[in-house]
């Protein structure tokens, strides 16, 4: 039984250890052709983003933070990666700060690496109008 700081810690992560355990063995070579696409998106060039631009993930994969959409209110020219080793999100470059809500609805704001990001189509960012009442 694991004490209570390494509970916390796997908690923390939001990872139980013993989860590994149930599930199932990946394909080591649909693996791989995956984290080839994913390579292959992250590292794809784009344009600029722009403050005030709508922006989404390119690809459920590179979906690294519980957010669907943002605004981006600070382009950071010259960010440098995260230079922990230890750290989760190593050599992760966030260069570009968003404006998001939360799950409870909070507006807050988060640092994102701009790779993993795409503009959302006007498809994607259309309003559908509610009727009003008569």
């Amino acid at each position: 039984m694991p004490d209570m700081s390494d509970l916390a810690e796997m908690l923390f992560r939001n990872r139980i250890e013993d989860d590994d355990e149930d599930r199932p063995a990946r394909d080591p070579a649909i693996e791989a052709e995956v984290l080839r696409d994913l390579a292959k998106s992250l590292l794809a060039p784009q344009p600029a983003f722009q403050v005030g631009d709508v922006v989404t993930w390119k690809e459920p994969g590179l979906r690294n933070a519980r957010i669907d959409i943002g605004i981006v209110i600070e382009v950071i020219p010259g960010a440098e990666p995260v230079a922990d080793p230890g750290h989760g999100r190593f050599r992760e470059v966030y260069d570009i700060c968003l404006l998001i809500r939360d799950e409870d609805g909070d507006v807050m704001t988060c640092g994102v690496d701009s790779r993993r990001l795409r503009l959302m189509t006007e498809d994607e960012r259309r309003i559908v109008p509610l009727p009003t009442a008569a």
